[in-house]
């Protein structure tokens, strides 16, 4: 997987989880439920945007280790199995 590709699935992501967000119902239960989802969600794509940016390995490593770990909670928020 080359650098865009990766930024246009870390766009899509996100993009996803901000109308999952926006659908209703519009309780107290799903705003929180949905900041919880969103926080770490959006910051898959700046973790992988800062990255890109980086100047060294392993700070390049460590960006995308945050990353990875935001989708893996994304993930447990989302009810998906490992």
């Amino acid at each position: 997987m080359n650098q865009d590709n990766l930024k246009e699935l870390t766009k899509s992501f996100v993009m996803r989880i901000i109308r999952l967000i926006e659908l209703p119902p519009k309780d107290k239960i799903s705003y929180v439920i949905g900041g919880q989802f969103l926080r770490p969600g959006t910051s898959v794509a700046a973790n992988d945007h800062a990255a890109c940016r980086t100047k060294s390995p392993d700070n390049f490593i460590s960006k995308m280790g945050m990353a990875e770990e935001e989708t893996d909670e994304s993930i447990i928020l989302d009810g998906t199995p490992y």
